[in-house]
């Protein structure tokens, strides 16, 4: 009777000991990916910073152009209205 009772008691502890050994694996795994999830965090946070960065130029640019054109259509504007 003792002997089983050993017996039950060492595939327990084996079994734990199998369960302890997965935990610490899935708790790697989770740090790996938190640490990965962080760094895509990081790398988005930056490519979305210069793609705003790049929209902001894009329309400035865009504004500069337009403006001597818009000035060009005002100054035809005038051509078209004046009394000659």
């Amino acid at each position: 009777m003792e002997e089983e009772l050993r017996r039950e008691q060492q595939k327990m502890s084996a079994a734990l000991s199998y369960k302890q050994r997965v935990i610490d694996a899935q708790e790697q795994q989770i740090a790996a990916l938190g640490a990965a999830n962080s760094r895509l965090m990081s790398t988005n946070a930056s490519l979305l910073s210069a793609l705003s960065k790049q929209r902001y130029n894009a329309k400035s640019q865009a504004n500069s152009e337009a403006t001597p054109l818009l000035q060009n259509i005002a100054d035809i504007g005038e051509l078209k209205s004046s009394s000659c």
